[in-house]
């Protein structure tokens, strides 16, 4: 079935001239010329633009143009419809956080008295009462109204300054209409880490997460926070964002999603969030380990080897003799010419090489297998499943996983002890808020089976003293 929508106009709920006033005061702030002029041209309909014409002194056809989309209205057009709409303006110097080395901290909470709590403490800590703003400052939940932290300035416009008009401006508007609380603090950096301490400590709440649960349940951004979605809400605040003239608003502005029988809120669309997982695939390369060479080259080496050698030698000896020549050489003519000869022989070493294998050198290359293990990690998505749909009454024995534990209930021991509060359903355990004071900085898990009843806080079977004696950390 298509959603109906009816035109939205804010002059139509711009009856009292209190509030009339309210939202100039809060265009003013931003200092935004169209949007203060467009906010001038919401107003002068309201209380009628031809009664306003006539008492600032111009016609109604001029005024329409000074105020229109292109118009820019001179200084006496002005002054003269703050004083047919009974308005009077006066100059106020605006206070710097900048003259000092400060930051801004911003934390929302679901329980006002938290975050009461943590303003309390910041201020025990040396922050000026000035510097720590709790908005709104209505304890009711889902009432939208001016805070106190800056003189004259509307809680809207503050945010938008704040945020500079970014998506964290809508979310925490949305936190707020919700019922939430947002606490903001001007601190100096000398005491910043503390002042974070502090806000942590008292419950304060990822809005991350909180943004990731609303979208889920349907909604779906910074359209949802402007005009339209707060036209339902009452006095000044719900005209604190009439930045557009006319818009399409839902028959109930404050509707939430409502799932009945097999009939869902959104159809013909599915949100799928995907589990990721990463798989680990081991291969094989070859590497280059170096190289073996082996290089033959000739070297000449001294040897000495000994050897004998013979020689002879030939030698002429004279004597003298005295006998007869026959007595000495019988038969022989003694006067004969005769020649005797002797040859002389000399031994020399003689040289011969031959070339022997006295080594061999052998290369070859083995091969052999290894096993090697490999370790690394794997990243994989995993996904938490927050189901915060109530299936009957609170009271009553519980066991198991149950979607009647919803986050941010109140955990208590047997003995009425405060224990901590639901951040979410961790499998069969309840998972407590890091941020409360006594869980001491640790989210910690409690066993399901340990609850004993739920009504208006979940009650344990022992007591809360035996309950933090035995919980687990879930960090």
């Amino acid at each position: 079935m298509p959603l109906k929508t009816t035109p939205f106009d804010v002059a139509e709920h711009l009856a009292a001239p209190e509030d009339q006033a309210f939202l100039i005061a809060d265009a003013l702030e931003t200092g935004d010329a169209a949007f203060i002029r467009h906010t001038l041209n919401t107003v002068a309909r309201a209380h009628g633009m031809t009664q306003i014409a006539r008492d600032a002194g111009v016609t109604r056809e001029a005024l329409y143009r000074a105020l229109g989309p292109e118009g820019d209205p001179r200084m006496s057009t002005l002054l003269g419809v703050f004083e047919a709409l009974g308005v009077k303006l006066s100059a106020v110097r605006q206070q710097s956080i900048n003259s000092r080395s400060a930051q801004t901290l911003t934390a929302f909470y679901d329980n006002r008295e938290y975050a009461n709590n943590a303003a309390l403490m910041l201020k025990q800590a040396g922050v000026s009462d000035t510097d720590v703003t709790v908005s709104p400052t209505a304890s009711g939940a889902g009432t939208l109204t001016e805070t106190s932290g800056q003189e004259g300035k509307g809680f809207w416009a503050s945010l938008e300054e704040l945020f500079g008009g970014s998506d964290d401006h809508a979310t925490y508007a949305e936190g707020v209409r919700r019922g939430g609380t947002m606490l903001v603090a001007h601190v100096d950096d000398a005491k910043i880490d503390d002042a974070v301490r502090i806000l942590e400590q008292h419950g304060s709440v990822d809005l991350t997460e909180r943004e990731t649960t609303w979208r889920r349940e349907g909604w779906t951004g910074a359209p949802n926070v402007g005009a339209a979605a707060l036209a339902g809400t009452a006095g000044a605040a719900g005209l604190a964002s009439a930045r557009t003239a006319t818009a399409s608003a839902t028959t109930d502005t404050r509707a939430k999603p409502v799932a009945t029988g097999a009939t869902g809120v959104r159809t013909g669309k599915d949100d799928v969030v995907q589990v990721v997982e990463e798989q680990l695939n081991v291969g094989k390369r070859a590497v280059n380990r170096g190289k073996v060479r082996v290089h033959s080259y000739v070297v000449e080496t001294p040897v000495n080897e000994s050897v004998t050698l013979r020689g002879e030698t030939v030698s002429i000896e004279r004597r003298p003799v005295d006998r007869p020549v026959a007595a000495a050489n019988p038969g022989v003519d003694a006067f004969k010419d005769r020649t005797i000869e002797m040859e002389e022989t000399d031994e020399e070493a003689v040289v011969a090489k031959t070339a022997r294998v006295v080594e061999e050198i052998g290369i070859r290359k083995d091969v052999s297998d290894r096993t090697e293990t490999v370790t690394d990690t794997v990243r994989s998505t995993k996904v938490d499943i927050e189901d915060d749909r109530a299936t009957g009454g609170r009271t009553g024995l519980i066991s198991g996983f149950t979607t009647e534990i919803v986050d941010g209930m109140e955990v208590a021991g047997s003995d009425g002890q405060h224990l901590g509060v639901v951040d979410r359903l961790d499998g069969a355990n309840i998972k407590l808020k890091k941020m409360d004071p006594a869980s001491g900085g640790t989210h910690h898990l409690i066993p399901t089976a340990w609850v004993k009843s739920i009504d208006t806080k979940i009650m344990l079977k022992t007591s809360a003293a035996d309950a933090m004696s035995r919980w687990s950390s879930a960090d």
